[in-house]
């Protein structure tokens, strides 16, 4: 459920691509999702709640502004596999390099993460998600304020994930990106999903004032 009784749902067929959340209330999404906010209602799939500690093992999220540990890059990655052994082993940290790799950042492993670009931040902040291998991944607006080639180069990796199952609910306030990624669109304006729907409809004939506003680059107040 979300606010003032509109429910979302998304059959299993519409998740290879993304949810875009597009306004307000990225954030109170992201806290039910994540069970850090208590919510009346109903939140699970298929007819059944989802366990606390099932959410938590199955979603990782990319922060616009992420924190790290005061680690190399090598050690924020490997953490996230240490969970009952607190040495690697071989193949773990194999695995932990190959991500690193994929992300752009392996000839950066020793490195202090704090030292780190923006750009590389957010790198190193999806690497950090995909290595859990979650069923979910949250993304909020992970590329406002980076370069356009770091940007592209994200959005590459993202999409790439998505087509291998990864459930993507992405925010993002930038319409272009929207294009770029999305597959299924919802706007929410004070607390209502005014508008959903596959995203070329959504973007060339939105049926909700709000949206047509918001596209036409309207302050909605």
């Amino acid at each position: 459920e979300v606010k003032r009784g509109k429910r979302v749902q998304r059959k299993k067929k519409y998740f290879p691509g993304y949810i875009l959340i597009k306004s307000e209330m990225d954030n109170s999404i992201y806290h039910m999702i994540k069970n850090l906010k208590k919510v009346s209602g109903f939140l699970g799939t298929k007819g059944t709640p989802i366990p606390v500690s099932d959410k938590e093992g199955h979603q990782c999220m990319v922060l616009q502004t992420p924190t790290f540990l005061r680690l190399s890059v090598y050690q924020n990655i490997a953490v996230c596999l240490r969970r009952d052994n607190f040495f690697l082993g071989q193949d773990q940290k194999n695995e932990v390099l190959a991500m690193l790799e994929k992300v752009g950042l392996g000839d950066k492993i020793k490195l202090p993460a704090r030292l780190l670009s923006g750009g590389e931040k957010q790198k190193l902040s999806l690497a950090r998600a995909l290595i859990s291998r979650p069923k979910i991944l949250l993304v909020d607006e992970p590329t406002s304020t980076i370069d356009p080639a770091t940007t592209s180069f994200i959005e590459d990796i993202i999409k790439t994930r998505a087509e291998n199952d990864t459930k993507i609910i992405f925010v993002t306030h930038d319409i272009h990106q929207a294009l770029r990624l999305a597959r299924h669109a919802i706007m929410i304006y004070k607390g209502n999903v005014v508008e959903e729907g596959d995203v070329e409809r959504f973007f060339k004939t939105p049926n909700s004032p709000h949206t047509r506003d918001y596209l036409a680059g309207k302050l909605l107040r």
